[in-house]
């Protein structure tokens, strides 16, 4: 009986088995070490790299909130291109040169904005930024044809990206903004036009009193200010 279960353990298959796999790990056992070291150091990278994208948002935040100078808000945009900080920083560049009366340079940084944020919320504010940008850019111009191409450029944003669909923030700012850019290009009777539309989109809302001062000027150039609807009081 001894020698029969002896005879069954020896040719067992899960202990053959069991005997073979670990030969195999002695004969490869650099290779496994190798190949372990390399998973968990790969694992280490991905979850390194979770807990980095995870903390980049509080770090862009914190980044943004501290810019003091263009300098620290362009390393934001360099630092964190994929969070939301970059386009506001991109947004504030362009403010911060367009108080500083350097409107090429701030109309660069809203063009870079719209190009590469073309979904972000601050579009419709970059796009009217630009167009302003352009007019002012427009007006001290001594070129006249290039004056002329910069405020067609403006009309072309205007129309198109603001104008066009006006289901956005900046519809009827951009509105006011075509009367503008109109009246300079001395182009009265549509300048005219689109003031009336303003003043029917914007009724009584505090937004009309923006349009006065431009309002009565068409009236006064265009001789139809005696057509001049009445506004009530607010």
């Amino acid at each position: 009986m001894a020698t029969l279960e002896k005879e069954l353990l020896k040719h067992d298959p899960v202990a053959e088995s069991i005997v073979r796999f670990i030969q195999r790990v002695l004969a490869h056992w650099r290779t496994i070490v190798l190949v372990t070291g390399a998973l968990l150091i790969a694992g280490g990278v991905v979850v390194s790299r979770v807990h980095q994208r995870q903390r980049l948002p509080q770090e862009a935040s914190f980044a943004l909130a501290n810019a003091r100078s263009a300098d620290e808000l362009q390393r934001v945009v360099r630092n964190y291109p994929q969070t939301f900080a970059a386009p506001a920083a991109l947004a504030q560049l362009g403010h911060l040169m367009a108080m500083q009366t350097n409107y090429p340079a701030a109309l660069q940084y809203y063009e870079e904005l719209v190009a590469k944020y073309p979904r972000n919320f601050l579009v419709p504010a970059a796009q009217l930024a630009a167009v302003k940008c352009r007019i002012a850019i427009a007006e001290a111009e001594s070129d006249p044809l290039r004056r002329r191409q910069l405020y067609e450029q403006a009309e072309t944003i205007l129309k198109r990206e603001l104008l066009y669909n006006r289901d956005h923030y900046a519809a009827l700012l951009a509105q006011l903004e075509l009367v503008r850019l109109l009246t300079a290009m001395e182009r009265y009777p549509e300048a005219l036009e689109e003031m009336q539309r303003w003043d029917a989109e914007v009724g009584n809302t505090y937004f009309a009193a923006l349009g006065d001062g431009l309002r009565e000027r068409l009236y006064r150039i265009t001789g139809a200010s005696t057509n001049m609807p009445a506004r009530e009081s607010l």
